[in-house]
């Protein structure tokens, strides 16, 4: 995408809504200016005690959606009727799970997001990863690493 955008001299952007509210751009310049001293490791969690959003059952097509528009990219599976609106997000074959819901031009949100992916990856193939600093990819582990991309439906397969 990096390269893509690069190419036709565009800018693409993904979220990073949490970043970039007020509370926590004051909170990183108190970081930045020493408030609590060196920073030299952070720790997150998430806690939401969301219900389940269950299986799923196959469903009629609502009116007015187009769902293989909708799919995008995505090899193509049947419409169930717990995946639209919101929680497709939570299915790995089309989202990537609620923290990368972020909002920033691609090349910082590649940068922001590619912890998440890895930890994603790391939890999925249940073992530590080594990342390759020069390329963001995975180092000696061919199973994690065919994690870090998708299979796409034939035809929307990106073009740089």
């Amino acid at each position: 995408m990096v390269q893509a955008a690069r190419k036709r001299n565009r800018a693409v952007q993904v979220g990073s809504q949490r970043r970039s509210g007020p509370g926590t751009i004051e909170a990183i310049q108190r970081l930045r200016e020493g408030i609590i001293g060196r920073v030299y490791l952070a720790r997150s969690w998430y806690s939401n005690l969301r219900p389940s959003i269950g299986k799923g059952k196959p469903a009629a097509l609502p009116a007015g959606l187009d769902y293989e528009l909708w799919q995008g990219p995505a090899v193509r599976v049947p419409y169930v009727d717990n995946r639209i609106p919101y929680n497709w997000h939570w299915f790995w074959h089309w989202g990537n799970d609620k923290p990368l819901s972020l909002n920033a031009e691609i090349a910082e949100g590649h940068k922001s997001t590619l912890l998440c992916h890895l930890g994603n990856i790391a939890q999925r193939t249940g073992r530590t990863l080594t990342c390759d600093a020069s390329n963001g990819h995975i180092a000696g582990d061919d199973q994690a690493m065919k994690l870090w991309q998708r299979e796409y439906e034939p035809g929307w397969e990106p073009k740089v």
